[in-house]
């Protein structure tokens, strides 16, 4: 679909993915406007899956197992999470997910069957030369 920017794209995918008060779990960091681009109008909650320079996935970098971590934590608070937010290639951080880490992921929301959300938006401004950049639409099943 096309929309006259990436914040009214993020807008409009919240508010029909979600109801007011459902979540969405987003990695950190993450471009600061995502919160108000994702929630303003839709009323969608974010839950910051916090990562550090030191995560296992590398730095500042969520793995499968935090995102599925925050999800049961939210859920066994009685929150409906509705999908899992991510941006590839990262902003601020500018790392690229591996298509292992993107099916990882995709496998974690059709097991929980919530969408994944995927701003691609930097997809052909990847950092290093070398870097592979997969697009979720790319992905097998």
């Amino acid at each position: 679909f096309v929309t006259n920017g990436v914040s009214c794209a993020m807008d409009c995918i919240s508010n029909v993915t979600c109801s007011p008060g459902d979540v969405l779990l987003i990695g950190t960091p993450h471009y600061g406007v995502c919160d108000t681009d994702l929630c303003e109008k839709s009323e969608v909650k974010l839950i910051k899956v916090h990562t550090y320079s030191n995560s296992e996935g590398g730095p500042f970098r969520p793995t499968v197992q935090d995102y599925e971590r925050s999800l049961l934590a939210a859920k066994e608070k009685g929150e409906n999470v509705r999908g899992i937010f991510i941006i590839n290639p990262h902003n601020p951080m500018g790392s690229v997910l591996s298509e292992k880490e993107l099916q990882d992921i995709a496998q974690l929301c059709a097991k929980y069957e919530i969408h994944l959300i995927s701003d691609e938006i930097y997809m052909l401004s990847t950092l290093k030369t070398d870097t592979k950049f997969t697009s979720v639409l790319e992905l097998e099943g």
